[in-house]
């Protein structure tokens, strides 16, 4: 099936990445609300573990449908220096936590939820980190890189292209009860962080790191709900959002600089 889109003109690649990430969307809402109309949990991260469980099924079978299934077993440049890749990440990820740990104390609450709780959040924060991964890196990246061809040009515009339906990926939390505002908001942020999930993919070769890193993102980011039981998935603390947004901005820029010379050679030897 690959090779028959990629013989596709580009604006129907395009199309087919983006139906590809409204299918995922689609099925993850379909599945919630099943579950949440049938069952009497409240719970929300309980349901959405039960919802990423079944889109997992969705990422893995499109991954293997497409022909990219070998981008799990990749290691590329290997672990240790993929995470070296995405060091700063790792480094957002412990100032993220921390600054969660700090807000927690300050703010007069010693609530903690269930071991029970905290293992359901930890699970689903993997396995959101893994099925976005599978889907926008794994497979959408993977496509229009392919499409697109492998110069400088072309990396960008998948890079790019990638990342944008990434992040409007984000706008549809308005149905879960997120206020329009911070869907928008969580929109632009992720549009960021799928193009530094992107530069590290493809300077690593290994999507596992992308994986790991996203759902340490999402982990330092929900703490607050997921931990302490304050609030739900909805709730995101506005620090959060804000120094992503201006740690993208610094490290983008540095990834420009250390990454020209070597994005190229990377996306046609490392995913392949």
């Amino acid at each position: 099936m690959k090779n028959k889109i990629l013989g596709l003109p580009k604006a129907a690649v395009i199309v087919i990445g983006i139906v590809i990430t409204a299918l995922f969307l689609v099925l993850m809402n379909l599945v919630g609300g099943v579950v949440a109309h049938l069952t009497s949990i409240t719970d929300s991260y309980t349901l959405q573990l039960i919802a990423e469980i079944g889109v997992a099924i969705y990422a893995i079978g499109m991954l293997f449908l497409m022909g990219y299934q070998q981008s799990l077993k990749k290691t590329g440049v290997g672990f240790l220096r993929g995470f070296y890749i995405g060091g700063f990440m790792v480094g957002y990820c412990v100032y993220v936590a921390v600054a969660q740990l700090f807000l927690q104390s300050v703010s007069g609450s010693d609530g903690v939820r269930s071991a029970g709780g905290i293992m359901i959040y930890i699970l689903t924060m993997f396995l959101v980190g893994m099925n976005e991964e599978v889907i926008m890196r794994g497979i959408v990246l993977n496509l229009f890189a392919d499409r697109f061809s492998n110069t400088r040009r072309g990396v960008l515009a998948a890079i790019i292209l990638s990342s944008v339906i990434f992040g409007a990926a984000h706008i549809p939390n308005v149905l879960s009860g997120v206020p329009l505002s911070s869907a928008l908001i969580q929109a632009l942020q992720a549009t960021l962080l799928g193009v530094l999930f992107a530069a590290i993919y493809l300077r690593s070769g290994n999507l596992w790191i992308c994986i790991i890193i996203h759902a340490l993102v999402d982990f330092g980011g929900l703490m607050a709900s997921g931990i302490f039981g304050n609030g739900d998935m909805t709730d995101r603390q506005p620090f959060c959002v804000k120094s992503c947004g201006d740690s993208s901005a610094v490290f983008g820029s540095m990834y420009r600089i250390t990454a020209e010379k070597q994005v190229r050679r990377d996306c046609g030897n490392e995913r392949r």
